[in-house]
């Protein structure tokens, strides 16, 4: 339903920045080469959770709103 584009954006690059790069800078103390505030480093279990509430959200709506296929 969405361009390929918009999929790796969504599923690999927004995700694996808040999963693995801005830890890392914190657990190494880096600076941030891109030049990022300091403390996006610590809102990984931030964005987790608004993660899980957005996908709870969107999963209720679309279950409350399904009609079957069928009869």
């Amino acid at each position: 339903m969405f361009g390929p584009w918009l999929r790796r954006v969504l599923c690999f690059a927004v995700p694996s920045a808040f999963a693995a790069y801005f830890p890392a800078l914190a657990l190494l103390d880096r600076p941030d080469p891109l030049g990022l505030p300091h403390a996006l480093r610590y809102t990984a279990p931030l964005v987790a959770v608004a993660a899980v509430g957005v996908a709870a959200l969107v999963w209720r709506t679309a279950v409350r709103h399904y009609q079957g296929a069928g009869s």
